[in-house]
């Protein structure tokens, strides 16, 4: 299997689907997507979730028309600088990944209506978030963050906000957010222990 989609996406094989729509590599064993893959300016959905990628090539801008991006369950630990030039790019999922900060570029994938950041190692998020006011659906579960950028007030169109087992302090949090549901010391998996989690669902 690992063979098969290794050798599809070698050039000239992945520059000459120029029509291709969706692309789905997802449960494999790939490391590294070749530069060529920009050049399927087609391409709505691509789904690489639970291989091995380490990293994703910068020619990903030439996704023009891309508005899916899975990325989960890999090992990535930044996304590079053209993940801006994602202007139709609704979906980004991240989640369990390596990234030890995100991108100061996502600002200007202004199209974002769902972001998955969840299980990083992410301990701040860039200002240009606020620029994501189309964003309904953010979640950074399980990370390391502390506090949030004021700009993350500007999110005037977020629905879902869930911000789990991480650190940030209700001081910080209530300064920029409002919080319609607020959710604490729930039990861990095996009902245990108590853990303090935050889970907020937001209507700004």
């Amino acid at each position: 299997m690992f063979s098969f989609f290794y050798l599809l996406l070698q050039p000239p094989y992945i520059g000459s689907l120029p029509s291709l729509n969706e692309l789905w590599l997802d449960h494999n064993q790939l490391q590294h997507l070749p530069p060529e893959i920009g050049h399927l300016e087609a391409l709505t959905v691509l789904d690489v979730s639970e291989n091995q990628l380490e990293d994703v090539p910068e020619e990903i801008s030439g996704l023009d028309s891309l508005t899916d991006l899975h990325l989960s369950q890999n090992a990535i630990e930044r996304l590079p600088d053209t993940i801006g030039s994602l202007c139709r790019i609704s979906i980004l999922k991240v989640d369990q990944n390596r990234l030890g900060s995100m991108n100061e570029n996502i600002g200007r994938c202004v199209s974002l209506q769902e972001l998955i950041l969840t299980e990083n190692y992410l301990s701040e998020l860039p200002g240009s978030i606020g620029n994501l006011v189309n964003l309904t659906n953010f979640n950074a579960d399980r990370n390391r963050l502390e506090y949030l950028p004021p700009q993350i007030g500007n999110l005037v169109n977020l629905g879902v906000l869930s911000l789990r087992e991480n650190l940030v302090s209700l001081y910080n949090f209530f300064q920029y957010v409002g919080v319609t549901t607020w959710n604490s010391d729930k039990r861990d998996k095996s009902g245990d222990r108590l853990i303090s989690q935050f889970v907020f669902l937001c209507a700004i």
